[in-house]
């Protein structure tokens, strides 16, 4: 073999390999991209959902998702009397999830069990 044929398989691969690694390189880049494009549109949803509700009854829920997989719930069924709003997080740290048990412990006016009598007793018969 030649040198200069040599010369030019070596500059060949070379240009090869420079493509192959700008390639994973982009798929890399429009990975990141995608996937703070969805976040944004996932945050812009939750925020519409929540702001269908008055601030009093969802000013415990976060400002914004960071957590997933995660999944929110907006249901106005005002006809079959159900109405709700939920936000479903998976894979929570145990930590944050019992400080947040904690905290609203302690903010609790009271605390009742099942058992106790001054609660109103309904048996439904059919």
């Amino acid at each position: 073999m030649t040198r200069k044929k040599w010369l030019s398989i070596n500059l060949i691969n070379k240009i090869l390999a420079a493509f192959f690694i700008l390639n994973i390189f982009l798929g890399l880049i429009s990975y990141g991209c995608k996937s703070y494009s969805s976040n944004v549109k996932m945050n812009e949803k939750y925020q519409a959902y929540k702001n269908e509700f008055d601030t009093l009854l969802t000013s415990h829920f976060p400002k914004t998702i960071s957590s997933y997989p995660n999944q929110v719930i907006n249901s106005k069924h005002g006809s079959k009397n159900d109405v709700g709003f939920l936000l479903y997080e998976y894979g929570l740290d145990t930590l944050e999830v019992d400080s947040l048990d904690e905290y609203y412990k302690k903010r609790a006016i009271a605390a009742y069990n099942a058992s106790d009598t001054c609660l109103l007793n309904y048996k439904f018969v059919l």
